[in-house]
């Protein structure tokens, strides 16, 4: 074995521009592998953060009920369906194996709240248990709501960062001090991160709205599910169930385009995980692509090595030589430059990965600038974040790259195995 590595890399030293021809094929194959599939990981990962900061992702799904568009059992088109309390608690009972529970939620409003300072619109939000326990709020000043503040409709307030810094003058702690909207007063007990970059909110217990605007909440329009299923085929076949039991409740068509629209944060990370591995898959034919460039350039230098050695050969089946030996050497020599070529290839990529990573957190270019209106500050998001590439698919490419090692050789040994010794030594 000894005496293989030191004939390979004799005939290595004596080509030396053949050798580094190929060595940067297959390099830079690798490279490009590499370098694409980190990218790809970085632009789902900041694709995933960013829905996250804007909430997309919160576990829940919203059903909202609208005017409708067809006649139905003798109601004109145009009424607008609306859900009372018992009703509510019908579905509930009704759907208890696929839902942990049913909130209803006010209609889209918007409040003006004020201080001597100054005032702000913002968007009315509503919290419940439900609520709390599932989803993912970032308070970064005060707390959140209590159960006790939950139970008994206290008038209490969570606002966003950007709203706080309208209504108070910069360095005033915000927590413990009042703001009022529409003659009726709120105590601050906590300040989140702006969840909506479009619209600031601010949140109150929904038993605070219910106390406070009690017509509002007879009738509801809108309700916020919490499902048990997260599959796809789990939320298309529950919500076709939930629709006809809507449609039967209240009296509209179940084939109504427009009547009944369900929000689902599972359609959300379904349809994300879709257009990423759609853009995974492409990025693997590109990388493949170029693994398989890089093959067919190996596979033409090594015929032309294995010509420019043909007197060798011819000498060494003249001495004796058999055809595993004459096949070990060939295909030896394409072997070590793969892997060699291959390793290098794996640490630039990966080195230009954590380059890309590091620019992407530390530059502009990889920032995307999202709202700023109604209220609501603008955000900023990475469109590339923590972009990196998994180690069993750097394995996987080594051993694509010694798979492409092996057939490049292949074909130009079988071709020196069948030159009778004779012919080989005239070879020029």
């Amino acid at each position: 074995m000894k005496e293989l590595f030191a004939e390979i890399l004799a005939s290595m030293r004596t080509s030396k521009l053949r050798t580094f021809l190929t060595s940067f094929t297959i390099a830079w194959g690798i490279i490009i592998l590499v370098v694409l599939l980190g990218i790809g990981t970085g632009i789902r990962n900041g694709a995933t953060r960013m829905s996250e900061d804007m909430g997309m992702s919160h576990f829940g799904t919203q059903v909202i009920l609208q005017e409708t568009e067809l006649p139905y059992a003798g109601y004109q088109k145009g009424r607008k369906p609306r859900l009372t309390a018992d009703q509510i608690d019908r579905l509930r009972n009704t759907f208890a194996d696929d839902l942990y529970g049913i909130d209803p939620a006010p209609s889209f409003s918007f409040l003006t709240f004020t201080t001597d300072f100054g005032s702000v619109g913002t968007q009315l939000g509503t919290a419940t248990p439900l609520s709390e326990r599932f989803r993912t709020l970032r308070v970064i000043q005060g707390r959140t709501f209590s159960p006790r503040e939950l139970a008994t409709g206290e008038r209490v307030a969570l606002l966003c960062k950007s709203t706080i810094s309208k209504l108070f003058e910069a360095g005033t702690d915000p927590i413990g001090q009042v703001i009022t909207a529409g003659g009726i007063s709120y105590r601050i007990i906590g300040v989140t991160e702006d969840v909506n970059p479009f619209f600031a909110v601010t949140e109150i217990p929904l038993t605070t709205y219910q106390g406070l605007y009690p017509n509002q909440m007879i009738e509801v329009s809108n309700l916020k599910l919490y499902p048990k299923g997260s599959k796809a085929e789990e939320m298309k076949s529950f919500e076709d169930r939930f629709k006809g039991e809507l449609s039967r409740m209240l009296k509209f068509d179940p084939n109504d385009p427009y009547v009944f629209r369900l929000q689902s944060s599972t359609d959300v990370k379904n349809s994300m995980d879709k257009a990423f591995n759609g853009l995974d898959m492409l990025l693997w034919i590109m990388g493949l692509g170029s693994l398989a460039v890089g093959s067919i350039g190996v596979s033409t230098i090594m015929t032309v090595t294995v010509r420019e050695r043909m007197r060798e050969i011819g000498i060494r089946k003249a001495l004796g030589a058999r055809p595993r030996d004459i096949l070990r050497m060939i295909l030896g020599e394409s072997i070590a430059l793969s892997v060699v070529s291959g390793l290098v290839g794996l640490l630039l990529g990966a080195g230009i990965v954590r380059l890309i990573g590091y620019s992407a957190e530390h530059d502009s270019w990889a920032i995307q600038e999202v709202g700023g209106g109604n209220g609501a500050e603008a955000a900023y998001y990475h469109i590339v974040s923590d972009p990196s590439v998994n180690l069993s698919i750097a394995i996987g490419a080594l051993i694509v790259l010694v798979i492409v090692g092996i057939i490049a050789g292949i074909r130009p040994a079988r071709h020196a195995l069948r030159v009778p010794a004779v012919i080989a030594m005239r070879d020029k």
